[in-house]
């Protein structure tokens, strides 16, 4: 064993038969808003993702604090339920959307400024099927400024 990796065992605390380790410490909104201004560079996006976001949790809140949940990992994830409704990350944005809400027009426009559309996804509860998109940060920024 090397000098340097000497007694690194020895630094950790050992934790008895029955004890747990410490939770992760929860990202707060400070952490969240960090990562996002990461992820989108460009303030005026920026700003509509992470207006956007403060409105979905908003919506999904109202129905039950135990109902929505954000992951982190190589993205920032919202959930609502049992589906992502927006992922966010350094190649875009993603949504989910219920095509049942959605406008005829819209589907091409949508689907001109997406990288990808699913067409199905796993009906939810209700019964509606679900789309999701994938938009460069700049068509995020057309799309949220309409």
């Amino acid at each position: 064993m090397s000098q340097d990796l000497q007694g690194l065992d020895d630094t950790a605390p050992e934790l008895a038969s029955n004890e747990q380790p410490p939770p992760a410490r929860r990202a707060g909104e400070e952490d969240v808003r960090r990562l996002i201004e990461g992820f989108v560079p460009d303030s005026e996006a920026c700003r509509l993702v992470l207006t956007y976001l403060s409105d979905l949790i908003g919506e999904a809140h109202g129905v039950g604090a135990e109902r929505w949940a954000i992951t982190i990992r190589e993205r920032l994830r919202f959930i609502a339920g049992l589906y992502f409704v927006l992922d966010i990350e350094r190649r875009g944005v993603g949504l989910a959307l219920d095509r049942s809400t959605l406008q005829p027009e819209d589907v091409p426009r949508l689907q001109q400024l997406a990288h990808w559309d699913i067409r199905r996804r796993p009906a939810h509860p209700v019964g509606s099927a679900l789309s999701a998109f994938r938009f460069p940060l700049s068509a995020f920024r057309v799309l949220a400024s309409t």
